[in-house]
């Protein structure tokens, strides 16, 4: 994936899996359909349908972005937030 320019996720039920948080970390555009992510201001971009996917996939090969890693979640925040959820017990 460290090569990979555009990552295409078409899946309608995984939530927003680690792939596309590593693809996005890796510097990859991403084509999915969770629209949720997009929240993010992430190089992430819904698509509702085949004309849209195609469209897109044309459009970021055609015109590369250049590379940048984008981090979706602090680790440390994460880490907390998972702590906090545990010591509760």
């Amino acid at each position: 994936m460290n090569k990979t320019k555009v990552l295409l996720h078409t899946s309608n039920f995984e939530g927003g899996g680690a792939v596309i948080h590593e693809a996005l970390f890796l510097g990859c555009q991403v084509i999915g359909r969770i629209p949720i992510i997009e929240q993010l201001n992430a190089p992430y971009y819904c698509c509702n349908s085949l004309d849209e996917i195609i469209l897109k996939v044309s459009e970021l090969l055609q015109n590369p972005k250049p590379i940048e890693s984008f981090v979706t979640y602090d680790m440390k925040q994460s880490t907390k937030t998972i702590y906090n959820l545990f010591s509760k017990f």
